[in-house]
């Protein structure tokens, strides 16, 4: 088999949120001090290019044969800048959830990041938005 289905059945072998510890959940809640001492904030599923974002990374191909920033750039809508979706990935390259190939532009999702921006969107799709809206009709 080749290395590019296997770190395909390597990732969906286990979506078990159970593997994420709550170190782990917290690393991705709060800002983080990078080892050159820059500050590098958190995700926010708040922002709607912050979960596309994370829908793309999440696709067959993206998670087979990894990604780089320009092909991402132009899945995304409303043509957004090379600089902004660079700042995005390293808030998840920095926790752990994407790696750099090294000598490319390309990155890899990991089995941590994968399972972690699954849960992420399960969580927002499911438990979040839901909720939101129960609210805003009852208003």
């Amino acid at each position: 088999m080749d290395s590019s289905n296997s770190r395909y059945f390597d990732i969906l072998s286990d979506i078990d949120i159970r593997t994420i510890g709550n170190d782990v959940y917290q690393k991705y809640q709060k800002a983080i001090v990078a080892e050159k001492g820059v500050r590098v904030a958190a995700p926010d599923l708040r922002k709607e290019e912050q979960v596309e974002l994370f829908r793309i990374l999440l696709d067959d191909k993206n998670v087979v044969y990894g990604f780089k920033n320009k092909q991402i750039r132009a899945k995304m809508s409303g043509n957004p800048k090379t600089a902004k979706i660079a700042y995005e990935l390293r808030k998840l390259r920095e926790r752990g959830a994407i790696k750099k190939s090294k000598n490319s532009n390309n990155y890899q999702l990991t089995q941590e990041g994968y399972v972690w921006l699954y849960y992420s969107l399960f969580n927002q799709d499911c438990f979040v938005n839901p909720l939101l809206s129960i609210r805003n009709e009852m208003d």
